[in-house]
């Protein structure tokens, strides 16, 4: 499991005051593409798409990402 930290901050251009903050803690875990479809089915899913990129491009063992464009049944 990965673990990453974002702070995201709002500021005034002209004197750098700190309007507001925002800290963000997430917890990764990366799966492979039978479990993902697994677990969406799982959760109520159908999974209309899956691409290996966001321009569409097949789901491969290669690919850099998934994508997967899917709805709730029922």
């Amino acid at each position: 499991m990965l673990s990453c930290a974002t702070i995201r901050t709002t500021t005034v251009p002209q004197s750098g005051e700190e309007l507001s903050r925002q800290d963000i803690h997430l917890q990764i875990r990366y799966t492979f593409p039978q479990e993902a479809l697994r677990l969406l089915r799982q959760s109520g899913f159908e999974v209309m798409h899956t691409y290996g990129g966001w321009k569409k491009e097949p789901l491969t063992s290669a690919s850099p990402e998934m994508i997967f464009i899917c709805r709730k049944a029922g």
